[in-house]
């Protein structure tokens, strides 16, 4: 199963573990990304590029919003969660996007950091944040490729709370992009696969009712329903975006209460889970006993199997590429 052939090549800049690449409007995104490259390749068969986006506390008024996403996007990119703890464990790159996020009194509705409604529908350099996204990984594949780091197309993208809901909502706008997908605590509501449930319409993030209309063609349900997911949470996770004004309108959020229930756990994550069963899709729930709001080794096992089987996956096809 072992596919990497050589040491990982390494992007780095000044010294740091990652490199910076500037915001390139003409290459398709207005930011700048990094891309984190371990310190070692250790013998596992991952030929994917990991994506995580930055994720941090909110801004206040007086904040510098593109100032501090680079300094969440940093965190994110070389600090212990997710992202990082795969790409090291894989020996694979792993990018972060430096999205900034308007800050809470202006339009605290553009959620970057999940790509909430508002933020999908905004204009100007925010516009689409997912097709940037997409631009980013396009750009990166042709940097590492250039130090002889081939990498398969396709992504595996991972988050948790906010940027976890962002990892499960590009999954749903790209499965083509997507080999695997993992995200927690996600306040027990994801968008689910289904355009009307019990009669009711829902549109993004609660649903697929205006899919056509955002990415310009019919959901592709089967290739969605391939992609191997993992969606996770704590069985004490009282953190409840639902209520919030920045993720969900009044309308949508009366209506995730209405069909899934008010309550986090157990009746909202047992409920949003019967769509994903009734689509026959690939996505696993997981629920763990004894953590809130947070993570512990047993997701990041988890994450970590599921990614692996990917791997298997892509070798045992005859896919796997050497780099």
């Amino acid at each position: 199963m072992f596919c990497a052939a050589a040491p990982l090549r390494h992007l780095s800049d000044n010294g740091k573990p990652y490199l910076e690449v500037p915001a390139s409007p003409n290459n398709g995104f207005n930011y700048p990304y990094l891309i984190f490259t371990p310190p070692q390749v250790p013998d596992a068969c991952f030929p994917y590029l990991l994506v995580e986006i930055n994720n941090g506390p909110d801004l206040a008024p007086d904040d510098t919003a593109l100032v501090k996403a680079h300094s969440n996007a940093e965190r994110v990119a070389t600090h212990y969660n997710l992202g990082n703890e795969l790409a090291q464990l894989f020996g694979t790159p792993l990018l972060v996007p430096v999205f900034p996020r308007p800050p809470i009194g202006t339009d605290s509705d553009i959620d970057t950091y999940s790509l909430s409604r508002a933020a999908l529908f905004t204009n100007g350099k925010m516009k689409r944040l997912d097709v940037q996204l997409v631009a980013m990984v396009a750009d990166a594949q042709k940097r590492l490729l250039a130090k002889g780091n081939r990498l398969e197309k396709k992504v595996a993208i991972t988050g948790y709370s906010a940027s976890g809901l962002f990892a499960s909502r590009f999954t749903f706008l790209h499965p083509d992009l997507v080999v695997a997908a993992a995200f927690g605590g996600l306040n027990s509501f994801i968008m689910l696969p289904v355009a009307n449930w019990h009669s009711a319409s829902l549109e993004y993030p609660l649903g697929l009712a205006d899919y056509s209309q955002i990415v310009g063609h019919a959901f592709d349900a089967a290739a969605y329903a391939a992609i191997p997911q993992l969606a996770f949470q704590g069985e004490n996770d009282s953190n409840d975006a639902v209520p919030m004004d920045d993720e969900y309108t009044v309308a949508q959020r009366d209506l995730i209460w209405m069909l899934f229930g008010r309550t986090m756990f157990p009746d909202r994550w047992r409920a949003i889970q019967v769509p994903y069963r009734a689509a026959g899709t690939s996505l696993q729930f997981r629920t763990y006993q004894q953590i809130g709001h947070g993570l512990d080794r047993r997701a990041i096992d988890d994450v970590y199997a599921l990614f692996a089987r990917a791997g298997r996956r892509c070798a045992s096809d005859g896919a796997a590429v050497k780099r």
